[in-house]
């Protein structure tokens, strides 16, 4: 199973979510796969799942994802406390691990790579056990994201995948819209409903 793989599921059940991508190839392959005007492509490193928290605090009518790396979603992990204690519903956090990270030439591993275990994290600081999805197929895949856009959450769904194919960050995907272009177009999609 690949990235695109897990987004193109993403795509298939997000509805009319408000995601917030981390950096780097799952932006761009969000952006390919389904350009939606609730989305931020491409946020700052270690900070989807933050944002998406705020999002899903302050607009609690929407379901709100992070859509993010294994490399990025480490460099964030103190977040998981804060869910787990306020317990939004509408949350559902997405961390596609490839063991490396997704800029340069693909060879730099993460954390995840050398024993980090994201869903361990995740139910060490709160989030209940139940909630904390590993699915090992594509099938599994779709039917978690399925279930944590329309039941209660906070949810993270942990995706292990192989790297993808393409040789080093330059030959992937890119969103077509800077970082601002997409804030605007977001803050117009939430106030649309």
């Amino acid at each position: 199973m690949r990235a695109r793989d897990v987004v193109g599921a993403l795509v298939a059940v997000r509805g009319d979510a408000a995601v917030v991508t981390g950096p780097g190839a799952l932006s761009g392959a969000l952006f390919v796969a389904g350009a939606h005007p609730a989305t931020i492509y491409n946020m700052e490193f270690g900070y989807a799942a933050a944002t998406a928290l705020g999002i899903a605090i302050g607009v609690p009518s929407r379901r709100s994802v992070a859509l993010e790396g294994d490399g990025s979603f480490v460099a964030e992990m103190s977040v998981l406390s804060t869910i787990a204690r306020y317990r939004p519903l509408n949350l559902t956090l997405v961390v596609v691990d490839n063991g490396i990270f997704g800029t340069g030439d693909g060879t730099v591993e993460t954390a995840t790579s050398h024993g980090t275990d994201v869903a361990a994290v995740a139910r060490a600081c709160g989030l209940p056990p139940t909630a904390v999805l590993t699915p090992s197929s594509i099938d599994e895949v779709e039917r978690d994201l399925a279930r944590a856009l329309t039941e209660p959450g906070p949810w993270l769904v942990h995706v292990r995948v192989e790297p993808d194919d393409s040789s080093g960050s330059g030959g992937r995907p890119r969103p077509g819209l800077d970082f601002v272009e997409a804030s605007i177009g977001f803050q117009a999609a939430l106030r649309r409903g």
